[in-house]
């Protein structure tokens, strides 16, 4: 095959590519570093068109033009990496080092110094540069659960600069045998031919590594409450039922603690809903800040937060229930100067529960806590509720006072 044909073809695979990234993009719009890779593409698109045409016009400026395109191709297509992973491009000087370092090559190539040799070798290691810092960043800046195609794409990205060095290497020892770079000499042919193979599947691979991300914003987004950033009540259930499972497969007990804020209507009638949207993320602050990295915690609905405690007995859930309603009463810097507190449910599982009669059991020992006064404990046993009677120094309605 002629290098003509293997460029000719180049580029229509390029151009369908292209077209392929607007069409997805169009049916996707919120899938990211689309934008980038788009312009990545259409600009290798336009730099083998240009290289196609220099017999049209200058080759030494054809050629330079031509490898910058590339060059800036890796750039944009890096951009679209660090977006997808949501990691700040902290390469972006060695990215612009590398483009001037290849500007001031393309202009000594084409007005100073026409060498073949030299040229191939200074596009190849800016090049390569550049699609190392790629895959550095695949390999080390993915998410745990973007494992499998993040670790693709930077075996790609690695594999595409080690061609670019072999090249680099090869054209120090041997040079160019022949001035016109299309010529089909065996190693420009093969090194065509591995470089579009190679530039594809980077590109189709970063498709997937979007997909991918996407997929994962969107569960989180669904298992997630947007208030928080806690477990919602649908992954909170799930995680009971997976955690129940495990525990009566293996004789262990659960333990379900439930926390509802006392008198909270008040706050949202009083102060409007934007002052207690603020006390529900500042709750779930100190929450998360009293819990162990081992438990599930979820906002269940409303002023209601649920929290799951593997392998823990009826007396350690109640001692974790006592430090979550002590820290609640002791919170300071609540807008408007608040003081709340919470009322709260215990229940631990035995061999058979299901997650609807544990959350049965959780739920009465929380009422109970409210029947009794609010601002307690109250833990549910096998025959009867035993209550934890933690009464508050102040009244009930102590929370509208703009004092302590």
């Amino acid at each position: 095959m002629s290098m003509r044909a293997l460029m000719a073809g180049y580029a229509v695979i390029l151009a369908m590519f292209v077209i392929g990234c607007f069409a997805i993009d169009r049916s996707m719009p919120n899938l990211k570093g689309m934008r980038w890779l788009k312009s990545a593409f259409a600009l290798a698109f336009a730099g083998i068109v240009l290289f196609s045409a220099r017999s049209y016009t200058h080759l030494f400026f054809i050629v330079s033009l031509t490898n910058l395109s590339l060059v800036m191709t890796y750039v944009l297509l890096h951009q679209a990496i660090c977006e997808v992973l949501e990691r700040p491009n902290h390469q972006i000087r060695i990215s612009m080092a590398v483009v001037v370092f290849n500007i001031l090559a393309c202009v000594d190539f084409t007005l100073v110094h026409p060498n073949f040799s030299y040229f191939s070798y200074a596009f190849s290691t800016t090049a390569a540069v550049q699609i190392a810092l790629s895959a550095y960043v695949l390999f080390r800046h993915y998410p745990p659960l973007l494992r499998g195609p993040a670790m693709f794409a930077g075996g790609i990205m690695a594999t595409l600069a080690s061609i670019h060095v072999v090249r680099a290497i090869v054209t120090i020892f041997l040079g160019p045998p022949h001035t016109d770079l299309t010529h089909p000499y065996l190693f420009q042919s093969f090194f065509t031919l591995v470089h579009c193979m190679l530039g594809i599947s980077a590109g189709l691979s970063f498709v997937w590594l979007s997909v991918c991300a996407q997929r994962l914003n969107l569960q989180t987004l669904a298992l997630t409450d947007g208030l928080t950033g806690l477990l919602n009540r649908r992954a909170f259930e799930e995680a009971l039922q997976r955690e129940l499972t495990y525990s009566n497969r293996h004789g262990k007990a659960l333990g379900l603690v439930l926390v509802d804020l006392d008198f909270f209507k008040i706050i949202n009638d009083t102060y409007g809903h934007p002052i207690g949207d603020e006390v529900i993320r500042r709750v779930s602050a100190v929450l998360q800040c009293t819990t162990r990295g081992s438990d599930a915690l979820a906002r269940f609905g409303g002023e209601e937060f649920t929290m799951l405690l593997r392998d823990t007995d009826s007396m350690q859930a109640a001692m974790v229930a006592e430090r979550i309603r002590h820290s609640i009463e002791m919170m300071d810097n609540l807008p408007v100067s608040l003081n709340i507190t919470a009322s709260v449910g215990v229940a631990v599982s035995t061999f058979g529960d299901t997650s609807e009669t544990l959350l049965k059991h959780s739920d009465e020992a929380l009422y109970r806590s409210k029947r009794a006064g609010r601002n307690m404990v109250s833990i549910h046993s096998d025959s009867t509720l035993e209550r934890v009677y933690l009464p508050a120094p102040q009244s009930r309605h102590a929370f509208l006072s703009p004092h302590r």
